[in-house]
């Protein structure tokens, strides 16, 4: 979601966003015996505030969250997560699908395509 510029007709849109349904519930990861998560990024950068909402939820049920370096590889830190300011709100979601614009099989992440009308895109 970075860059902030809505891609125009002819140019890929390659924007995504993750939401907790996308990844398994804490607590089926603590019923198959995991314990611990590791996010990689890059130095200094911290996680994205979509994929915090799922980390947070994560850490809520008692799973630890640590960060490891792509940089300095082997020294996981524990993750220090800042709450998002939709934490949790249904608000989120719809600000997220605001922001993103579907392509014409109803998904995201498309060439955006020109409606018959000539004035704007399909969703």
């Amino acid at each position: 979601m970075a860059g902030g510029k809505t891609p125009s007709p002819g140019q890929f849109d390659n924007r995504w966003m993750v939401f907790p349904q996308d990844f398994p519930s804490a607590s089926l990861l603590l019923a198959h015996g995991i314990r611990r998560v590791v996010v990689v990024e890059p130095a200094g950068r911290a996680p994205a505030e979509d994929l915090v909402h799922v980390l947070l939820r994560y850490q809520q049920a008692g799973i630890e969250v640590l960060i490891e370096s792509l940089d300095a590889p082997g020294h996981p830190r524990p993750a220090k997560l800042a709450r998002p300011s939709w934490f949790r709100a249904m608000f989120y979601r719809a600000l997220v699908v605001l922001r993103l614009r579907r392509n014409s099989a109803g998904g995201f992440g498309a060439v955006p395509q020109p409606t018959r009308g000539g004035g704007g895109f399909y969703g």
